[in-house]
């Protein structure tokens, strides 16, 4: 048989062989059995027409239901509004391991959380699935989500007198406890009263999160609400004439023993686990800091945070939450993303990463504030503590170290063989030596890490040249808008792993994972035209952002300098594609083919044409730095 037993906070249990049993409707066998009680619920109705079962069957019992499903008796499982948590906990277990599916009828895990908001009953239902069909479960929780009927169980949501229009992202809108976010969390977040005031001069009368606008990643989850205010009738006089806040919000759920992608890493990578959770208790902190207020006020626009609930857990990481309620880069106020930054997004992303690096620039008016104690060493301080000491994923620290000395060498025969077409027919890789690239490569991987992260646990220091760096400026990080003034402004967003380093890696990581092909050339010429213009809005902002005198800021960086950075920065990005990246998906035209529709991916990693541009340009690297290794030693 089966069973699931718990002593504490830890849990164990056995699970034995099912003795086959026959089907509910022996007449059934190849249709959808549903199981359900016999309550005459409208809603629990709405939602049996909604899974569309050939047969629906009547059964008594949260976990009666729940074993037809674990014994192959039925498929689906519908449960009504009043069941407990107690009375599914361990059903849900042993179907669980099953390889079937449990959730709410929107989608979400049942939560078995003391503090949570919905108290101990599944008031959002249940709806659970078999393991023959557990590849349906999604689809139906998505008619769930999209059926006006259920969405009035969801009471902050759409407006005082009727539910939300359109299917909502209700599995993603939930607060780390698992109920839907709620109205007054969201008010006090983003209209708390003026000082010296009792109440807003708002109220949130209803909120929406469009399904369209969700993203189910593989270590987080995100959603847009839409907001309605309303003037607050208990106001004082005068409220009527305070501006609304935003209209919309940006709000990103990490709750990692729900996400698969996490559960797989915690059995299999745990130290990457932990760092990805130590990411976002760094964005959420950086963004909620003084540093923060202060960048975005000398016009680096930044998508701060109104409200974190920050739920690490050091002893386990799976079990760490962290939900974020974020300003959003409003498609209503002319913001947008881009697959790929064409080489005019490029240049003003560039200016908008110089602006940040030139900000927080070793020396810069930030830090001198620190030194006149107060305020300034406070926010000083709290950036210290924030953010990495040394940014960007793909530096050594945050990889296997076996990257540095056998990874690339492994896998670049793979590669190799895998985009052999490709690369025989790339114009990019006319000349280039691809059977010895990985071994190249893999020769100068520890020299180029360290001089790439010289704050890392491998680098020596690179004295007078300390940033704080963006730490992942793809595409998808960067929010772009044209002023009427045909300037083009930048908003920066996703700033988990950002931290002190070389302002040349964000260069490259920008050039190399978040451009497009007007971009990029054979030589490098084009490439070299975008180091000359960072370079030179690099300077401006120095001057204008870091308090630095001209003459100062020419040598804080000179032009040589950047370019024999960026270069390092290239082959060092060259080594996490090739011995981690590429390596874990067996990359070959096909899967780049397959992830060519998603927004966040990088170009490598989506289009053949970029990975041939990576390969050839870090042949091209490592020809310049063997020449100048040979000239020395001659």
């Amino acid at each position: 048989g089966a069973g699931v037993g718990g002593v504490g906070e830890a849990a164990s249990g056995t699970l034995g062989e099912f003795a086959p049993e026959g089907r509910v409707d022996a007449g059934s066998a190849s249709g959808l059995v549903s199981v359900t009680g016999d309550s005459s619920n409208a809603l629990l109705a709405a939602a049996r027409e909604l899974v569309a079962a050939d047969t629906n069957a009547i059964f008594g019992g949260a976990g009666n239901k729940l074993l037809q499903l674990a014994h192959g008796r039925a498929d689906v499982a519908l449960m009504h509004f009043g069941t407990s948590l107690w009375d599914t906990c361990a059903p849900e277990a042993v179907l669980a391991a099953r390889g079937g599916r449990v959730t709410d009828l929107f989608g979400a895990p049942l939560v078995h959380d003391a503090d949570s908001p919905a108290g101990l009953i599944n008031r959002l239902g249940v709806l659970a699935t078999a393991p023959a069909v557990a590849h349906m479960h999604d689809e139906l929780c998505a008619r769930m989500r999209a059926d006006a009927r259920l969405l009035a169980l969801l009471e902050d949501m759409g407006s005082a007198t009727e539910g939300p229009a359109g299917a909502q992202a209700v599995d993603v809108s939930r607060c780390l406890s698992g109920a839907p976010l709620s109205r007054a969390w969201i008010e006090e977040a983003m209209c708390p009263p003026a000082a010296g005031e009792a109440e807003p001069a708002h109220r949130l009368a209803s909120y929406s999160a469009p399904e369209a606008d969700a993203v189910r990643g593989l270590m987080s989850e995100a959603c847009r609400l839409e907001l309605e205010w309303a003037v607050n009738p208990d106001a004082k006089p005068g409220a009527a004439s305070v501006p609304p806040p935003p209209a919309s919000a940006f709000y990103k759920r990490i709750a990692m023993s729900e996400l698969e992608h996490a559960r797989l890493k915690a059995r299999t990578a745990p130290l990457k686990l932990a760092r990805d959770t130590r990411s976002y208790a760094v964005e959420a902190t950086f963004l909620g800091s003084a540093a923060c207020e202060a960048l975005v006020n000398a016009g680096v626009p930044v998508a701060r945070a109104y409200a974190v609930d920050l739920r690490p857990c050091a002893a386990d990481p799976l079990e760490s939450r962290f939900g974020l309620l974020l300003e959003e880069f409003r498609r209503e106020d002319g913001w947008s993303q881009h697959w790929l930054c064409n080489a005019a997004q490029a240049r003003a992303a560039l200016a908008g990463l110089a602006k940040l690096h030139a900000f927080f620039w070793e020396g810069s008016k930030f830090w001198a504030e620190a030194e006149g104690g107060g305020e300034g060493a406070a926010a000083c301080e709290e950036l210290t503590a924030a953010v990495w000491p040394s940014g960007a994923y793909w530096q050594p620290s945050m990889q296997p170290a076996e990257q540095l000395t056998e990874l690339v060498a492994k896998h670049w025969p793979e590669h190799a063989r895998n985009f052999a077409e490709a690369f025989a027919q790339s114009p990019m890789l006319e000349g280039v030596d691809v059977g010895t690239l990985g071994a190249r490569l893999q020769a100068v991987a520890p020299q180029v890490g360290a001089e790439s992260h010289p704050f890392g646990s491998t680098g020596k220091g690179a004295p007078g040249m300390k940033t704080l760096i963006h730490g992942d400026p793809k595409a998808a990080n960067i929010f772009l808008r044209e002023t009427a003034t045909g300037e083009v402004q930048v908003g920066l967003i996703d700033l988990q792993w950002c931290g002190f380093g070389l302002a040349a890696t964000d260069v490259a990581h920008h050039i190399v994972a978040g451009t497009a092909t007007d971009c990029l050339s054979v030589d490098g010429s084009t490439e070299s035209a975008l180091l000359d213009h960072y370079h030179a809005e690099l300077m401006a902002a120095l001057v204008s952002l870091g308090g630095f005198s001209p003459e100062r800021a020419a040598k804080l960086l000179p032009r040589d300098v950047l370019e024999e950075q960026y270069e390092n920065a290239v082959l060092d990005m060259a080594r996490v594609v090739f011995a981690y990246q590429w390596a874990r998906v067996k990359a070959s035209p096909a899967t780049l083919a397959k992830n060519a529709p998603s927004m966040g991916r990088n170009s490598y990693n989506k289009s053949v044409e970029h990975a041939c541009w990576l390969v050839g340009t870090t042949d091209r690297v490592l020809k310049r730095r063997e020449a100048r290794g040979a000239g020395q030693a001659a």
